[in-house]
């Protein structure tokens, strides 16, 4: 089981990691760590969530989303970087 959900999380980081390369960001470690840690605060939200909504599934998207821009900046650690990246992301939505 353990080896199953890590080689999920391993797809959905790469698929993730994959999609911030196209639009621009750098492939480095640091982005790389950093979607994984994303994918774990996810799941223990989203399992957190399932046992006691407190918010509705539109905050809990909203919250999983706003962490994951803030993560990739902290990644970027480049303020212009991250805010070209984000702009091309939105674009592409």
């Amino acid at each position: 089981m353990r080896t199953l959900h890590r080689s999920t999380r391993a797809t959905l980081a790469g698929w993730i990691t994959e999609g911030l390369t196209s639009a621009g960001a750098p492939a480095t470690p640091a982005l790389t760590m950093a979607v994984a840690g994303w994918l774990a605060y996810m799941e223990e939200v989203v399992l957190s969530w399932l046992e006691q909504p407190a918010i509705d599934r539109a905050g809990l998207i909203d919250l999983c989303e706003r962490t994951c821009y803030q993560v990739v900046m902290a990644a970027l650690d480049d303020p212009e970087q991250y805010e070209q990246l984000k702009n091309r992301i939105h674009e592409r939505a």
